[in-house]
């Protein structure tokens, strides 16, 4: 769906890497559609803020 490898997903899931807005869009669209970007892309900083 994004067109990059597993581990290029993983990475990023394991915070190595961030996500593009475009992959975020994509991801939200396609799997969570009732859902808003900051609660999907909450990281651990943003929490405690």
């Amino acid at each position: 769906m994004l067109g990059v490898r597993q581990a290029t997903i993983s990475d990023k899931l394991n915070g190595h890497y961030d996500f593009s807005f475009n992959d975020a869009l994509k991801i939200k669209r396609h799997f969570f559609p009732d859902l808003d970007l900051e609660y999907l892309f909450e990281n651990d900083e943003s929490k405690t803020a």
